[in-house]
């Protein structure tokens, strides 16, 4: 089905309209739990608070994505891990199970996505929305063919269809295909709903660390 090209335009309007919104309120809301986080952090591991990052944004873009810090201070960050899928073909895994550089406070963080809160500041700036691929980093998208390249298509998001589905427990191809298909169908139905289901997987914290 071919939209109509002003119906499109209204929808991402409105989802920008959203992401500040919703941005704005939710930084407001959270700084208690922000300083909180930030003290805990603190207490457990020397270091900074946050954590920057160069990632792939929209078309390209490269932008600091940051974080709450999960890792020692001294820990080198390998960006990315690669495997061989089911057809012998590579493909990249960003996290790696019980990495010994993750600190106790940031396993806790990342189970219950607590880490990824300070990227409403990248709302904010716009280099990202509260829906959309997850940002790759620039290691990982060296490899990407031109399919994969369409995840790059939009803005990056805190969540999307890949983080509401199974997240970490998913390969990488059924992430890219779930990534390209909320771009190709992207609506404020589809964003909200996204918005709406991510909740309670944040609550239970599965498939996540």
């Amino acid at each position: 089905m071919i939209r109509n090209p002003k119906s499109k335009n209204f929808q991402n309007i409105c989802i920008d309209f959203f992401d500040i919104a919703f941005a704005v309120v939710l930084l407001t809301l959270l700084v208690p739990g922000f300083i909180i986080i930030g003290i805990i952090i603190k207490l457990d591991s020397p270091g900074k608070i946050f954590f920057s990052q160069a990632r792939v944004g929209k078309n390209g873009e490269i932008f600091k994505m940051i974080k709450f810090r999960t890792m020692r201070d001294d820990g080198k960050r390998a960006a990315v891990h690669y495997r061989s899928d089911q057809r012998g073909e590579t493909e990249p895994v960003i996290k790696v199970r019980h990495d010994v550089r993750v600190t106790r406070v940031g396993k806790f963080l990342r189970k219950f996505s607590l880490d990824e809160l300070p990227q409403l500041f990248n709302v904010l700036k716009g280099n990202m929305s509260l829906v959309g691929p997850r940002p790759p980093v620039l290691e990982e998208m060296k490899i990407y063919n031109a399919y994969q390249k369409k995840r790059l298509s939009g803005k990056p998001g805190l969540t999307g269809l890949a983080q509401i589905s199974g997240r970490t427990d998913l390969n990488f191809n059924t992430i890219v295909k779930l990534d390209i298909e909320y771009l190709q169908n992207r609506s404020v139905w589809l964003y909200l709903k996204i918005l709406i289901l991510t909740l309670p997987c944040i609550i239970i914290g599965k498939s996540s660390y």
